[in-house]
């Protein structure tokens, strides 16, 4: 079944329209990414999606909830890890009745999940957090951590519907591709607000970009992904080039301006490939990009 949202509508409180009308439908299995500048709407969108923020109008309409990785995370720091990966009366249920209570309630809640402990401290050691106990607070733990709790639920509660808030943000470049590799392979459906348009193009089925309250575009990544969609969204130049292996990467040039700024980034990109000290193309562009806008 399709996750279709209909004339989805989000005022500020300030009244300001963020955006209006806006109608998707994704279906089953789909790899979807959301795209567009900075206060387009992108996670607010996806926490109207989430249930977590109520919009003025319009209908979501899915098959089973989804399962929430937010970008921010400051309003879980009050919570265990186990509160926040919503497993916590799982564990007091096992707990419970490891101790003699056998109540019924105490089966009701713990639905015949006797592994939840072991299952949930084995994804936690998957993303490198075997340091991390059930019963530690999130506030405890820093972004990137906190970050890997979350996506350490997707093992966890094996959702059919995955929405991703920005989740390579606090991630280091080993993280960002283990995750999108992972995403790439589940079969579920996955939503996710990207800025990074890379790894949409590496990952993603289908894009839609957010602009000025409304959908600017909508399709595959060869499809949406042009030079003139991205100027006209990003005011930057870029290049869109499809290598052997067919695989789509998008060079940015406005970093550094004139021709010899453009050979500079294929240059660069080039070499950290060749030598080997990235093992992905688009890891190469990705960190080429990021030195030279920080220059």
């Amino acid at each position: 079944m399709s996750i279709v949202a209909q004339k989805i509508t989000y005022i500020h409180p300030d009244n300001q329209v963020l955006f209006k009308g806006i109608d998707l439908t994704i279906n089953k299995g789909q790899k979807v990414a959301l795209v567009g500048n900075n206060g387009s709407g992108k996670s607010t969108f996806l926490r109207i999606l989430a249930g977590t923020l109520q919009a003025q109008e319009g209908e979501i309409i899915y098959p089973t909830p989804p399962y929430y990785v937010p970008q921010h995370f400051g309003q879980y720091d009050n919570l265990t890890v186990a509160q926040a990966l919503r497993i916590d009366g799982k564990l007091e249920a096992l707990r419970a009745i490891t101790e003699g209570d056998a109540s019924l309630s105490n089966f009701n809640t713990l639905a015949d999940d006797w592994t939840i402990e072991e299952r949930s401290l084995a994804a936690l050691h998957a993303w490198g957090l075997e340091h991390i106990l059930l019963s530690q607070p999130m506030r405890t733990l820093s972004g990137g951590e906190k970050t890997k709790v979350f996506l350490s639920g997707i093992e966890i509660h094996q959702p059919s519907i995955l929405l991703l808030d920005e989740p390579t943000n606090h991630l280091d470049i080993t993280h960002q591709i283990m995750l999108m590799e992972l995403v790439k392979k589940l079969n579920v459906t996955v939503i996710s607000a990207i800025h990074d348009l890379n790894i949409a193009a590496a990952y993603c089925d289908k894009i839609y970009v957010l602009k000025d309250g409304v959908l600017e575009g909508y399709g595959t990544p060869q499809e949406v992904l042009t030079p003139e969609l991205i100027k006209r969204i990003y005011q930057v130049d870029s290049e869109v080039v499809n290598d052997s292996r067919g695989k789509m990467h998008i060079y940015f040039y406005n970093m550094i301006s004139g021709s010899k700024g453009q050979k500079a980034v294929r240059a660069c990109t080039i070499r950290l490939w060749s030598l080997g000290l990235v093992k992905h193309e688009k890891v190469a562009i990705y960190v080429v990009n990021q030195r030279i806008s920080n220059v």
